[in-house]
């Protein structure tokens, strides 16, 4: 085993030809291939795979339908995070090796099954299936997909790496806003099991369709600066300005090297801990309106929806303010950010004062998805794009780690609260309690590391 992954992290080298170079200077027939077709295709990837923000409206209907409660129906969330990471993880270096458009192919493929088998599992009342269907091989399929369309916008636009990733990602969460409607809508007029067919076929039309405009820069490209690029957009199409994506590392280093480096574990620890209060809010914001606050339902649908906005502003605005503030000193705020909010949360849930609770429950979900946006930038920053589909895959495991030990962990602590006869407006104290220190050691890291950077800088 250990050879096996010596072999699959060590070889990040392409496998595409000269045939395959050849075809890939063609959109369609004899359309010439305009790198700027990235940008609307690798959204529609992003919007399919990224309704999986919005699980959360599936939890209360899935969980009636079945005869259990919305906590178990909301492990599927957590189960599908862990898949992502697993496929993150091993997905990047296959993705560097045989590119983008195979990867969101096959992707595509496994998160249509995981709808059609989530479908299945509602229509013979099996949450074990609906686990394996939407949680591991949905999980999967998203997994693969979404390390894709940000590593072909972060190799095709090193002049506006910060704004292109983000982009990329703020894709994936607009998929929420978008998912969180649809899903409400069809579960009202057809019921869980056909809303899982339905949209399993929509998103499979626009994640496949897409995959086959996505594409690798050549690996001859140039490399010139932002003062060098030309301003005729023809010329600029003829020889797009992209960083030498598929040959060794500017910085001469294995991959191998680069995730045994002290850079990478502070990138690593500091996303972990930046992003359990987002992946453990997001997944249940429709229940905490309903149970914590007496809403009604139609309030938590369109409250899951804003808060996927605010998710999608946070990795757009954060991302863009990168390129002229710097990737790290965003890192920093959008942390800070996350400490304020959730003790602002917090008080708002103890004192049913939920105007308060909603702005600063939005302004947590933008700093959730600013460290998100953040973190592509901020490893090509730290080990420059050649390899970042393989850096970025690895570090999405941070995140999938996240999701996994925070998510499982505080929904058994909101759990035993409930059973314990806790008032619904103090049930999820332990774990708000839990979230803020973790995010203050975040913060911290991300501070010490900025210091590194900046003394690294100052010697060099």
């Amino acid at each position: 085993m250990s050879n096996w992954f010596a072999r699959h992290f060590g070889d990040t080298t392409s496998r595409r030809t000269e045939a395959d170079l050849e075809r890939e200077r063609f959109l369609i027939g004899s359309i010439p291939f305009q790198r700027w077709v990235l940008f609307p295709a690798g959204v529609l990837v992003q919007l399919a795979v990224g309704s999986l923000y919005a699980w959360s409206v599936y939890n209360a209907p899935i969980a009636a339908l079945m005869s259990t409660t919305a906590e178990v129906i909301s492990e599927t969330f957590y189960i599908a995070v862990a898949g992502f990471g697993v496929a993150a993880f091993l997905g990047g270096p296959w993705l560097e090796r045989h590119g983008p458009k195979k990867m969101v192919a096959i992707g595509s493929v496994m998160f249509f099954l995981a709808h059609i088998l989530a479908g299945v599992a509602c229509h013979i009342k099996s949450v074990g299936l609906l686990y394996f269907g939407y949680g591991v091989l949905g999980g999967l399929g998203i997994g693969f997909v979404y390390i894709c369309p940000v590593s072909v916008l972060t190799k095709w636009f090193p002049e506006i790496r910060g704004l292109a990733s983000s982009i990329g990602v703020a894709a994936f969460g607009a998929g929420s806003v978008i998912a969180s409607f649809t899903q409400d809508a069809l579960i009202t007029a057809q019921g869980p099991r056909d809303t899982f067919f339905i949209l399993g076929a929509v998103y499979f039309v626009l994640s496949f369709g897409s995959a086959m405009l996505l594409r690798y820069p050549p690996p001859v490209a140039p490399v010139p600066t932002r003062a060098e690029t030309p301003n005729d957009e023809d010329k600029t199409a003829a020889t797009p300005v992209v960083e030498k994506g598929n040959g060794p590392s500017p910085l001469g280093t294995t991959l191998a090297e680069d995730l045994l480096s002290r850079n990478f574990a502070f990138v690593y620890c500091i996303f972990f801990l930046a992003v359990i209060p987002g992946l453990v809010t997001i997944s249940r914001v429709s229940d905490m309106v309903k149970t914590a606050f007496g809403k009604p339902k139609a309030t938590g649908t369109w409250v899951t929806g804003v808060n996927g906005l605010f998710n999608v502003l946070g990795r757009m605005v954060f991302g863009a303010m990168s390129d002229k503030f710097g990737r790290l000193l965003m890192m920093i705020f959008s942390i800070a950010l996350t400490v304020i909010s959730l003790v602002v949360v917090l008080i708002g849930i103890n004192n049913q004062q939920f105007e308060l609770f909603l702005v600063f429950f939005f302004a947590l979900t933008a700093a959730y998805g600013a460290a998100l946006g953040l973190i592509p930038g901020l490893l090509s920053d730290c080990f420059s794009a050649a390899r970042i589909g393989a850096l970025f895959g690895v570090a999405m495991t941070a995140w999938a780690a996240g999701g996994v030990a925070g998510g499982v962990g505080f929904t058994a602590v909101i759990k035993a609260q409930r059973e314990a006869g806790v008032q619904p407006w103090h049930v999820y104290d332990i774990a708000f309690y839990s979230m803020i220190p973790l995010a203050a050691l975040g913060l911290i890291l991300a501070g010490v590391f900025w210091k590194v950077r900046k003394s690294a800088v100052t010697h060099t």
